[in-house]
C-alpha cells in the first residue's frame, strides 16, 4: 500500500521589510506556499517581495523556476493521492485542480487544434 503524504507545514510569516534581494527564508516561503497551492502572486505577498522581484531572481538563478515547478507539482500529486484515496471532500480538490490547471483538468475546457504549414500542431484552449 502507497504510504500517505504528510501535508506541509504552513509558511512562517516573514518579519523582514521588502528589500531589493530574495533571502534563504523568503525562498523557502515562496516554496512552501506553492507546495500548498497558493497562487505565485499570494506567495509573493507571503514573502514579502513583489513580482517584479521574483521575475529578477528567477531570471538570474539557475534553479529556482526548476525549484518552482517542482512544489507546484508536490501540491497536484497530493491532491491526486488523496482524490485517489478515498479522501471525503475530494470534488474540492478536483476543483481547485481544474482552476490551477484548466489545460489539465477542466473537462469543461475544448482543444481546437490545427496545424500550421510547418506541421506544427497549435492548440487554442476555450471554454464551453
Amino acid at each position: 500500500m502507497a504510504e500517505e503524504l504528510p501535508d506541509p507545514v504552513l509558511p512562517q510569516p516573514i518579519k523582514n521589510s521588502i528589500r531589493k534581494h530574495i533571502n534563504t527564508k523568503q525562498r523557502k516561503c515562496i516554496l512552501d506556499c506553492l507546495r500548498l497551492g497558493a497562487h505565485i502572486t499570494v506567495a509573493c505577498k507571503k514573502a514579502r517581495i513583489t513580482m517584479e522581484q521574483l521575475e529578477q531572481y528567477i531570471a538570474n538563478s539557475v534553479y529556482f523556476k526548476q525549484d518552482m515547478d517542482e512544489a507546484e507539482a508536490d501540491f497536484e500529486i497530493r491532491c491526486l493521492y488523496k482524490m485517489q484515496t478515498g479522501y471525503k471532500n475530494w470534488p474540492a480538490l478536483a476543483r481547485i485542480l481544474e482552476s490551477a490547471h484548466p489545460e489539465r483538468w477542466d473537462k469543461r475546457a475544448t482543444r481546437y487544434g490545427s496545424a500550421n504549414s510547418s506541421g506544427k500542431i497549435e492548440i487554442e484552449w476555450k471554454d464551453d
